[in-house]
Order: C-alpha cells, then structure tokens, then sequence
C-alpha cells in the first residue's frame, strides 16, 4: 500500500549506547564486537526491504 508510511525506531538492548558508555566507560572489544553485529544484523534486514534509514 502506497499510503502507509513505517517509522523504525532504534533499539539497544539495555538502553542507548550512550548511556551505557557514561555508565561504565570505554567499551571493550567483545562489547563493540557485539554491538557491530547487532548494528549490521539491522542494516542488512532494512537493505533487504528496500528500506531507507
């Protein structure tokens, strides 16, 4: 339908990234690694929607 418009919002589990930086400081590796993923995980199920983001 040509009239719909679908607004995604962004979703960190445990609250912003942001936040969780000023709580605990600099993020180590395995952290980022996993963030990076889920990031990727939610670009690449947009792209495949044709979805603009």
């Amino acid at each position: 339908d040509d009239s719909t418009l679908s607004v995604y919002l962004e979703y960190v589990s445990g609250g912003s990234i942001h936040k969780l930086l000023q709580e605990y400081g600099q993020f180590k590796e395995p952290v980022i690694r996993n963030y990076t993923t889920q990031i990727l995980s939610g670009l690449s199920y947009l792209h495949k929607r044709k979805t603009v983001h």
